[in-house]
């Protein structure tokens, strides 16, 4: 993914995904090729995706955030 405002809450460098600079058109291209040929890291870096994006965005994660959020807000 190119790496622009937001995208890295949920792509991690090397970890979740890879980035490129924004607007760097080769470099997306040689991450994508890299996944595409090479399929333990794609599988790995899914997996991780998979987990962050369920333990940070997922309807359990956010409801307790605004279950607290509104707690906060009516004291």
């Amino acid at each position: 993914a190119f790496d622009l405002a937001g995208v890295s809450e949920i792509v991690v460098d090397e970890a979740t995904g890879l980035l490129a600079p924004p607007g760097d058109r080769p470099a997306l291209a040689a991450a994508v090729t890299r996944l595409l040929q090479d399929d333990r890291a794609r599988t790995e870096m899914g997996q991780a995706a998979r987990e962050r994006c369920a333990a940070r965005f997922g309807i359990s994660a956010v409801g307790q955030a605004y279950l607290a959020l509104y707690r906060e807000l009516t004291g």
